[in-house]
């Protein structure tokens, strides 16, 4: 539901503006160092899957990621 907006104004804007979606580079890595915080084990999975459905849906409308 967040990036469908996003989507929708990049293609807009397609032929002029040039989007780049930047990852937070820690992200991904402090999952494996907080597995055993409850809180946090239990949000892997859904974390995954966002930034997973998000750099897919993203992609599919060509804004650069880094």
């Amino acid at each position: 539901e967040y990036f469908d907006p996003v989507s929708l104004i990049h293609l807009e804007y397609l032929s002029h503006v040039h989007v780049v979606a930047v990852s937070e580079p820690n992200a991904i890595t402090n999952l494996a160092t907080i597995l055993n915080a409850p809180k946090c084990s239990g949000a892997q999975a859904a974390y995954k899957s966002g930034v997973t459905c998000a750099l897919r849906q993203l992609n599919s409308v060509s804004i650069y990621m880094y």
